[in-house]
């Protein structure tokens, strides 16, 4: 009995193991037997649950400090504004930096 059991069960891509039990996958399913969690970390940070239910959707943020003009980005951009002979900068050199140029009178007019 056992045998033909085991025959009817592999023939539909199931197995029957020796102490009884029966190895299957559903062919369908409302939810996943455990939920996971998706997690996004280091500078994109993010989280979502999800237990195949439904579509879901992922959020994702930049993480504050981060980003690094120059590797994390392309484009132009001033690190920071060098005085020359006759030529004063101030506020150079930040992000949030208002810089100002300032030209002595030993510099042509």
């Amino acid at each position: 009995m056992t045998d033909s059991i085991s025959r009817n069960f592999s023939r539909l891509g199931q197995s029957v193991h020796t102490d009884g039990t029966i190895t299957t996958n559903a062919s369908t399913a409302s939810t996943w037997l455990t939920p996971r969690t998706i997690t996004l970390s280091g500078d994109l940070t993010g989280n979502v649950s999800i237990d195949g239910s439904e579509n879901v959707t992922l959020t994702a943020t930049v993480a504050g400090n981060t980003v690094t003009l120059g590797v994390d980005t392309t484009g132009n951009y001033i690190a920071e504004i060098a005085a020359g002979t006759g030529i004063t900068v101030t506020g150079s050199g930040s992000e949030t930096a208002t810089g100002t140029i300032g030209i002595d009178g030993t510099v042509a007019t």
